[in-house]
């Protein structure tokens, strides 16, 4: 197995834009691109939450839960090369990426569930393994492989019981990733956090019966 290794580079392009917030209602959109880039590496194992958007919301009174929409574009990419250069009878080659951007709600600092007791949510994902193999072997043989999806994704939160005031809420997201290629072959991925809104409702949330 080859040495594994790690590249991960982040990169921000940033034009904001807050909307003016009524009382029952805040939303904030982004044009923020935050891309991160691996090769032949895994991320950390609970890498650290960064913020992708936040706004604040002051609810009238007899309003004291929130409905919280989340929007971004999102891309995956992966890509692998599997490589035989063996002469012996029978070569196997495995690549493996694994890719996925995660995503949690703060309210005032505090993170919110999802659907209890969920609170960190794949926002989008993307698992893949491509395997090569070659009976018998006596060229060199490869096979080149794309992958790439993405699109506009959205998640919604109700959180009930905040209280009276203002409350700032906050997205927060992270990538995570693992790449694994067997000896001469290449595994990478790309993923990429795009432009992204945020709208926050003062309701009331009705307990079903």
């Amino acid at each position: 197995m080859k040495t594994m290794f790690q590249v991960m580079l982040m990169i921000t392009l940033s034009c904001g834009l807050v909307f003016g917030q009524a009382a029952s209602k805040a939303v904030a959109a982004t044009s923020n691109i935050t891309t991160a880039v691996s090769s032949l590496g895994n991320s950390a194992v609970n890498p650290p939450f960064v913020n992708a958007i936040t706004t604040t919301i002051k609810p009238p009174a007899g309003q004291s839960d929130l409905l919280v929409t989340f929007s971004a574009l999102t891309t995956l990419v992966t890509t692998s090369l599997n490589v035989d250069a063996s002469t012996a009878a029978a070569v196997a080659t495995l690549t493996a990426e694994n890719t996925q951007i995660q995503v949690r709600l703060l309210v005032d600092g505090i993170p919110a569930f999802f659907a209890a007791p969920v609170v960190n949510v794949p926002l989008d994902s993307l698992i893949r393994a491509t395997s090569l193999q070659i009976s018998p072997a006596t060229t060199t043989e490869s096979l080149g492989l794309l992958v790439q999806e993405g699109g506009v994704r959205s998640l919604t939160w109700a959180v009930p019981s905040v209280g009276n005031g203002e409350h700032t809420v906050t997205v927060q997201f992270r990538f995570l990733f693992s790449n694994s290629a067997t000896s001469g072959s290449l595994s990478a991925i790309t993923e990429i956090l795009g432009p992204r809104t945020l709208v926050v409702e003062g309701v009331n949330i009705k307990t079903p019966f």
